[in-house]
C-alpha cells in the first residue's frame, strides 16, 4: 500500500519496521537509528523534488497505527528511490534531513509513439496461523474441575453447558486486495507527457478494518527552447483508512478475541451482544468491530514547477 514500505529489505543499513498489521499504517523508516527520543525520526520524503510531510497526521493513537502523506503516492508510478544516508549528501536540505532523505522520482514520458498501459491484480489474505485454544465444551469442562479442586461448587462459577464460539473466526476474515492503474505517455522532441489514474483497495483480515485510495498523476516535460527546459508535476490522492483498536489495551479486537470465554455467544437471544453484564470479562470483541470503528480521510495535493535554462 505504500511507497515506503517498498524499502524493506532492499535498502542496505536502512531499518523499515511495520508498526501494526491495519492496511495503510504508516510505516516507521530509520536510515541513521533514531536521532531523538521525542522527536519525529522518520526521514525526510522528496518526491520529484518537492518535500512531503513525513510526520503522522493522526490525531489519535491506535496502537503504532499512523498516517503518513507518503501514502498517498502510488507504487506505479514509481521510477527510482534512492536513499541519502551520508549527512554530506542530506545537508542541502538542511536540519529536515537530519535523518536521512529518501529521494523518489516518478515515471515520465517518453519521445515516441504514445502507449497506454494498464496494470491491475487481485488477491486474498487471510492470517497465516491462529493460536489452537480451548472449545466452549472444553473450556467449561476444565473451569468447572478446576472450581471443584478449589474447593467451590461449579454450578455457582460456570454453567453446566454454554455456547461454542471461536472467537478467532468471529473477527477474522477472509479479505480482498486489489488495485488498478491506467497511464498514458509519450511525446516528441520538444514535448513528453505521462498522465495516470491508480485506485487501490485493501481490507484488513480483522473485521471492519480496510484501507481505500484512489488518484492521480500528470507529469509535464516542455523543451521551449534549446536552453530552456520546463517540467511541471501534479499528483492528487485521497485515502480512507479504516482503523480499529490495536491489542495495547483492553479494547483490541484481537487481544479480546483471545481473551473471550467460548462458552459466551455472540449474541443473546434476544439479538443484542452479549457483554460485560452477562458475564463476559472483557468487551465484545465483535461489537467492537462493529461499533468502534475510527475513520480517517487524507485528501493530498502535490504540485511543482521546474525551470532549467542553460548559460554554456
Amino acid at each position: 500500500a505504500s511507497a515506503d514500505a517498498a524499502l524493506q529489505g532492499r535498502a542496505p543499513g536502512v531499518q523499515v519496521i511495520q508498526n501494526a498489521g491495519n492496511p495503510g499504517n504508516a510505516i516507521s523508516v530509520r536510515v541513521r537509528g533514531s536521532a531523538s527520543i521525542t522527536a519525529n525520526n522518520q526521514p525526510l520524503y522528496v518526491v520529484d523534488g518537492v518535500p512531503v510531510i513525513s510526520e503522522d497526521l493522526s490525531q489519535l493513537g491506535l496502537g503504532g497505527q499512523g498516517i503518513r502523506a507518503i501514502t498517498g503516492l502510488s507504487a506505479d508510478d514509481i521510477a527510482s528511490i534512492d536513499v541519502l544516508k551520508d549527512a554530506a549528501a542530506a545537508s542541502i536540505y538542511g536540519s529536515r534531513g537530519s535523518n536521512g532523505v529518501v529521494l523518489i522520482t516518478t515515471k515520465r514520458g517518453q519521445e515516441g509513439r504514445g502507449t497506454v498501459t494498464v496494470n491491475s491484480y487481485y488477491g486474498t489474505q487471510s492470517a497465516a496461523k491462529r493460536l489452537k485454544l480451548l472449545n466452549g465444551p472444553q473450556y467449561l469442562e476444565y473451569m468447572r474441575e478446576a472450581a471443584a479442586n478449589d474447593g467451590y461448587d461449579p454450578d455457582d462459577w460456570f454453567p453446566a453447558s454454554g455456547a461454542n464460539t471461536d472467537w478467532q473466526d468471529q473477527v477474522m476474515r477472509s479479505a480482498p486486495i486489489s488495485g488498478v492503474e491506467l497511464a498514458a505517455a509519450g511525446g516528441t522532441d520538444r514535448i513528453r507527457y505521462r498522465v495516470s489514474g491508480s485506485w487501490f483497495d485493501q481490507r484488513g483480515i480483522v473485521l471492519t478494518s480496510g484501507y481505500r485510495r484512489i488518484g492521480g498523476r500528470a507529469n509535464l516535460d516542455f523543451q521551449a527552447t534549446p536552453k530552456l527546459y520546463i517540467s511541471t508535476g501534479l499528483a492528487l490522492s485521497g485515502e480512507h483508512n479504516e482503523r480499529i483498536e490495536a491489542d495495547d489495551n483492553l479494547e483490541g479486537l484481537v487481544g479480546n478475541a483471545i481473551a473471550h470465554e467460548p462458552y459466551f455467544p455472540v449474541r443473546q437471544p434476544d439479538g443484542r451482544f452479549t457483554s460485560i453484564a452477562d458475564g463476559m470479562a472483557y468487551v465484545n470483541a465483535v461489537d467492537l468491530a462493529k461499533h468502534n470503528t475510527t475513520d480517517a480521510f487524507t485528501n493530498l495535493v502535490v504540485g511543482n514547477v521546474e525551470a532549467r535554462y542553460d548559460l554554456g
